[in-house]
């Protein structure tokens, strides 16, 4: 079935409405079910950054928790929940990186496999702290279980602080922090700023990287001003060998991009109407894109746009810093600009190409964390031009590119302002709140466009519900149901 905007509304508020009348007849793992599909509907699709029923909904939940007066909260010892646990996704190495840097005794509470390749380094930075302990929350645990689970894992340990690295439909972890006591100091680490994420309510601290997002949780989740706590980052760069680029660039002057697939979906693909511009005015110059999603839809807007050859898709890169060392000029994405892509490009210094379609959603967000450097075109022909000049001229294009790197800052400077924000409870970088801010991310049309295309969407809702689905959401359901065969180890047998 196709997803319209009327559907994802009405289906936000079906699952509301299912979670509260099964947590009023006590079915509280069916409500917690239907709390977690309406959260994944609202961050998936925008439809806003908080939401008050939710967080009453896992209110009341807490209250039928077994709760323990515990240990008295010690000091210097913190809690770190992560449903994320990868070396690269997230904000979770600089984080752990940082509280080791303070010397605290931490538990690390995780939802994900630690012997999971993605996490090698994450698991050995774990082991070889000894101040370090790690709890597992067993995958296959549900419901007030769960929750019950979280909150008795965090009170029996006793911290004085608990710093949130959580998915924004993560609800089984939120009803445990919100029967926390007051002694524990609740940090949020609000990675997806421009978008919904539950949990608001409980939140003593939020730590933001951008302005941007620290304006939205003041204005649009009632977070107070003074408890908003500017944290710009820096990438983790993990020194890899190179694993080289295709033959199309040799000799090229080499324009680099990347990110997961709908970053550069819009309804006029401009992102690939950018790159036949940029590229008709190089002839010497190739972008190279690594990411992933549907290459067939890729495929297709290469081929539509005449790009074979001069548009390179080069997939996942596990030597992601060494593609930008190898490579000239970092063209950032666009509708959507990744932020530790472009963080990457600086502290490579790389010189940045990038497009705006206004004075908000812009690059300089993330890169400009020191001083100000104006990188962001909002004119295309300017933009060009600009490609130009650093395609023929190296000198330029090494000047724009130590600009960049003087820009951003490194992990000193990050361990350093995280450890005096936590001990003073305020922000160490200057906060500049728009009141008047305006969401620049919320185009629902194209994300029902790409959810169309993918059935991402439809898989999640229908892992998520179980068989419930089928009553709920019966054809949404099903296509959900179809994807997740195709991707499965069944689906890919018959494949072949």
């Amino acid at each position: 079935m196709k997803l319209t905007q009327n559907y994802i509304q009405k289906l936000f508020l079906k699952f509301k409405d299912k979670a509260r009348r099964n947590l009023l007849r006590g079915h509280v793992d069916v409500a917690l079910r239907y709390l977690k599909a309406a959260s994944y509907t609202d961050y998936t699709f925008y439809i806003g950054f908080t939401d008050s029923e939710i967080e009453s909904m896992l209110k009341e939940i807490r209250l039928r928790l077994r709760r323990n007066g515990g240990n008295e909260p010690l000091k210097d010892r913190c809690v770190f929940y992560d449903t994320f646990s990868q070396d690269a996704q997230g904000l979770t190495m600089q984080y752990v990186d940082a509280i080791i840097a303070a010397g605290w005794e931490m538990l690390y509470v995780t939802e994900f496999d630690l012997n999971d390749p993605r996490s090698v380094r994450l698991k050995k930075t774990l082991e070889d702290y000894p101040k370090a302990t790690i709890v597992s929350i067993p995958r296959d645990l549900k419901g007030l279980t769960k929750v019950q689970i979280v909150y008795d894992t965090i009170m029996n340990y006793a911290p004085d602080k608990l710093f949130m690295h959580i998915h924004p439909s993560a609800v089984e972890a939120v009803a445990a922090f919100y029967a926390l006591p007051q002694e524990i100091t609740k940090y949020q680490i609000n990675l997806t700023d421009h978008t919904y994420w539950v949990g608001a309510g409980c939140v003593d601290y939020s730590f933001e990287f951008r302005d941007y997002g620290a304006s939205l949780s003041v204005g649009r989740r009632s977070i107070p001003r003074d408890r908003v706590l500017l944290m710009p980052y820096y990438p983790m760069m993990k020194s890899m060998p190179f694993e080289g680029f295709p033959q199309a660039a040799e000799n090229k002057v080499i324009l680099f991009s990347g990110a997961s697939y709908y970053k550069i979906v819009d309804e006029q693909d401009t992102f690939f109407k950018l790159n036949k511009a940029i590229l008709d005015a190089n002839p010497d110059a190739v972008t190279l894109f690594a990411g992933g999603g549907d290459i067939s839809m890729l495929n297709g807007l290469i081929e539509k746009y005449g790009l074979q050859g001069r548009f390179i898709p080069i997939g996942h890169r596990n030597d992601i810093y060494e593609c930008y060392k190898h490579a000239d000029i970092y063209l950032s994405t666009f509708p959507h600009f990744g932020a530790l892509m472009a963080q990457f490009a600086a502290h490579a210094s790389l010189p940045i190409l990038a497009y705006a379609k206004s004075t908000s959603g812009r690059v300089e967000e993330v890169v400009c964390q020191k001083h100000k450097e104006s990188i962001s075109f909002t004119d295309i022909d300017a933009l060009v031009k600009e490609s130009v000049r650093l395609v023929n001229d190296k000198t330029y294009r090494q000047e724009r590119g130590k600009a960049m790197r003087d820009c951003v800052i490194d992990v000193d400077e990050f361990n350093s302002s995280f450890r005096q924000s936590v001990a003073d409870g305020r922000s160490q970088y200057p906060v500049e709140i728009d009141a008047n801010v305006k969401p620049h991310y919320l185009n629902v049309e194209d994300k029902l466009r790409l959810e169309n295309k993918t059935k991402g969407f439809q898989g999640s809702i229908s892992r998520t519900l179980g068989g419930r689905g089928l009553f709920i959401c019966p054809r949404l359901w099903i296509d959900g149901l179809g994807t997740r065969v195709k991707r499965s180890s069944l689906g890919r047998m018959f494949k072949r």
